[in-house]
């Protein structure tokens, strides 16, 4: 891939369980990692594939390998 495709800026967050002052747990949303990203829409094969198993997910992202996302859970 050509480095100008990867101009897409996302930010990837994740789900943490915290307690509030009562001790009632509340789901928060904290940010991860930020990093440029290419993005495209599923077509053709994948997206029948995908349409198989009924996902929704139309997009998907290809970010470079480090070290913060190889003990992701993508689910």
């Amino acid at each position: 891939m050509k480095i100008g495709q990867w101009r897409e800026s996302i930010l990837i967050q994740k789900n943490n369980i915290t307690k509030d002052k009562t001790g009632n747990q509340k789901n928060v949303w904290v940010d991860y990692y930020s990093c440029h990203a290419y993005v495209n829409n599923l077509s053709g094969r994948e997206y029948w594939e995908a349409a198989q198993v009924n996902q929704e997910a139309s997009l998907y992202f290809i970010v470079r390998y480090c070290r913060e996302l190889e003990s992701m859970d993508s689910t």
